[in-house]
């Protein structure tokens, strides 16, 4: 009976062992799964940015304007929650071409295109084509690093991404490369950049100097004032539209026409007095980064405000002068 006991014992041991080393097994593979990168189908062109290595957040598109002989290159977030800081942007018709240590990793700080993002989703930027990169179906290599956050409260929690999906350095850094042959743009867009301002009065009538306006709200045809905002000097290129009830201004712009791909594209200064002299746009109280063909601010109440724009007017595509 003693013997059966120990038998009985170690034939329920070994079922239980059995059966946990089958649970084991199902959930190998799930655990795996959770390493994989998924991404979701994009166009030519475009290739995924991942942050903290497995994290999709969005894509780098890379395009040839072959009129202007230009690369366009746009870092695009389309997952709820991220934007950006910083961008680090290298490429050539090899890997050489890129900034990287002696042991092949690459340097983001090296990098000939840089620069600081003001916590946006969309950033856009052209740089000149290299040699042999001017044509469409040219091979290349590309490094597209930029660094992506979240908002907490007020804690923000920054990651490292990059765009691609293969490693320089197999086993080493996780950093990604892209290389892919050159995609043309499907239809030529050529912008041309201006500065606008709220129609108003001269800040410096009498003294030369900018053509900078002032705008007088003194809202006495209703509690919403709408004026024209002015390119160029001459050019209408949309309204600003100032809400006396919400104290919100709104920038609209007109069809070709949009915000300038820059930091801090608005500018915008309040004063319970009539300014004189020129402005020191630089020292404008609020300063936005707007993209699309309108933008709203909160703003305190003021008697005249400057509203400073840098936008971009749609032109006809030319090529690059012969040199």
């Amino acid at each position: 009976m003693k013997k059966l006991k120990i038998l009985a014992g170690l034939l329920v041991a070994a079922m239980l062992f059995a059966s946990c080393s089958k649970e084991q097994q199902d959930a190998t593979p799930m655990q795996k799964d959770l390493n994989f990168k998924t991404t979701p189908e994009l166009l030519a062109g475009q290739y995924p940015l991942y942050a903290g290595q497995n994290t999709y957040v969005g894509y780098v598109q890379i395009k040839l304007n072959e009129i202007t002989g230009e690369l366009n290159v746009c870092y695009v977030i389309t997952e709820a929650g991220w934007v950006m800081t910083q961008y680090h942007f290298a490429i050539g018709t090899n890997v050489t071409a890129i900034p990287r240590t002696k042991g092949g990793e690459p340097i983001p700080g090296q990098f000939p295109y840089k620069g600081g993002i003001d916590y946006e989703t969309t950033f856009c930027f052209d740089v000149p084509a290299p040699e042999n990169l001017d044509e469409c179906n040219a091979p290349f290599f590309a490094a597209a690093h930029v660094v992506v956050g979240m908002w907490t409260d007020d804690v923000f929690a920054a990651q490292t991404a990059w765009g691609g999906t293969e490693e320089f350095v197999p086993g080493g850094n996780w950093a990604t490369k892209i290389e892919d042959a050159i995609t043309c743009t499907d239809d030529l867009e050529c912008w041309e950049g201006q500065t606008a301002w709220a129609d108003g009065l001269p800040y410096n009538p009498d003294q030369g100097g900018s053509w900078a306006m002032y705008t007088n709200f003194d809202f006495t045809s209703g509690p919403v004032q709408s004026v024209d905002l002015v390119a160029g000097q001459s050019m209408e290129c949309g309204t600003v539209v100032f809400d006396l009830y919400t104290n919100i201004l709104t920038i609209t712009l007109n069809e070709n026409w949009r915000f300038k791909p820059v930091s801090d594209n608005i500018k915008i200064q309040g004063y319970d007095t009539m300014p004189t002299g020129n402005p020191q746009i630089g020292n404008f109280e609020y300063k936005r980064t707007a993209s699309g063909s309108s933008y709203s601010i909160a703003v305190s109440f003021k008697r005249f405000y400057g509203v400073h724009v840098d936008v971009e007017q749609r032109v006809e595509c030319l090529p690059p002068p012969v040199e």
